[in-house]
C-alpha cells in the first residue's frame, strides 16, 4: 500500500486532470503550428528561417557560403 502524495478531493482532482489535458493539447497545437510555419517559410516562401532555427542547417549553409566565396 502506498499512501497518496496529496490528499485532495475528487472534484479538485477532476479539475486538475481537465486542466492538465487542456494544457497538453494547447502545447501540441502551438508546437504543430510552429513547425508548420517553419516548413511554410522553407518550402513556400523559400527564406532562411528554418536554417536559422536548426543549428546543423545553419552550419551547413555557412560552410557552403564560405566554400563558394573562396
Amino acid at each position: 500500500y502506498t499512501p497518496p502524495l496529496l490528499n485532495i478531493s475528487h472534484d479538485y482532482r477532476h479539475l486538475l486532470c481537465e486542466l492538465h489535458e487542456n494544457l497538453a493539447w494547447a502545447i501540441i497545437i502551438v508546437s504543430s503550428l510552429h513547425a508548420a510555419a517553419a516548413l511554410f517559410h522553407h518550402l513556400v516562401i523559400k527564406d532562411d528561417v528554418l536554417q536559422r532555427m536548426i543549428p546543423a542547417l545553419r552550419r551547413a549553409a555557412t560552410n557552403a557560403a564560405q566554400k563558394a566565396s573562396v
